[in-house]
């Protein structure tokens, strides 16, 4: 299949616009991610960066606490019924 030349050049910038919009919808997911393993004072200090200067799972850590603390109110919950 032939295509003219204004499809081709539609079909570029179709592809432009959508690297665009998906690269604007993914780099804050990015963003957030590399905040969640960046130490609090490292935030504090020099904010929000895509290149962390210091490394921290802590928060990681305090997740993984809290759901067990909630599966085991959870279980507490079922035994007391």
């Amino acid at each position: 299949m032939v295509r003219s030349k204004s499809a081709k050049r539609f079909e570029r910038l179709a592809h432009t616009v959508m690297i665009l919009v998906t690269i604007c919808i993914v780099l804050p997911f990015i963003l957030l991610f590399m905040s969640s393993i960046t130490s609090e004072s490292a935030l504090v200090r020099d904010g929000y960066s895509f290149f962390p200067k210091e490394f921290s799972i802590h928060a990681y850590k305090l997740s993984g606490i809290m759901l067990q603390m909630y599966s085991g109110h959870m279980e507490l919950q079922y035994w007391s019924l």
